[in-house]
């Protein structure tokens, strides 16, 4: 839980400064246009700025302010490959497409070698199911024939069993002893 505060914490400190960088940058913009409009001269950009990053240290990150823009680098041009790399590349082939063709061969006996010993596995593991379940087949009619196993001692009553004997002492009980404290009105008091 601290840590999650902790990264909240530094997660929102980062936020606003962001939001206050891009806020000053607004402001300044904003008084830029404002004076060029009067006809004033524009202030110096750079010892503005060189004041700011004085004021909080510059940007700490890499990478430059995210909110300002980017220019997009030119697309570079790709090379075409000379023909002497072709011809390097194309008799190079051969040699590696036969030793590349063996060891696919080799990898595909692999694979079916592994299917094979899967479904030997498979075939053995379906035989021993079938075979635990006749045993246990056999087992059930066995105990099915010899019927139900006596107990060797007599079975206890439970204190707890209720007869007509007991049920007509508790109703005696109950009237002698009365409702329960929570359920006595006003006039049980003492």
């Amino acid at each position: 839980m601290e840590q999650l505060l902790l990264i909240l914490f530094l997660l929102f400190s980062v936020i606003s400064a962001l939001l206050e960088r891009r806020k000053r940058r607004r402001q300044m913009e904003e008084e830029q246009r404002r004076q060029q409009q009067t006809g004033e001269g524009p202030p110096p950009v750079g010892a503005e700025q060189e004041k700011e990053e004085e004021e909080w240290g510059g940007w700490p990150f890499p990478g430059g302010d995210p909110f300002e823009p980017r220019p997009t680098p030119p697309p570079t041009a790709q090379r075409e490959p000379d023909e002497g790399e072709v011809v390097v590349l194309e008799s190079a082939a051969p040699a590696d497409g036969q030793s590349l063709l063996e060891q696919l061969e080799r990898q595909a006996q692999e694979a079916e070698q592994r299917a094979r010993d899967e479904e030997e596995r498979a075939h053995e593991r379906a035989q021993e199911i079938q075979q635990s379940r006749q045993r246990m087949a056999a087992r059930m009619r066995e105990m099915e024939r010899a019927g139900p196993a006596p107990s060797d001692r007599p079975r206890r009553r439970s204190p707890w069993s209720l007869t007509p004997e007991r049920a007509r002492e508790a109703v005696v009980y109950a009237e002698i002893l009365g409702p329960c404290k929570a359920d006595r009105g006003e006039e049980w008091r003492w």
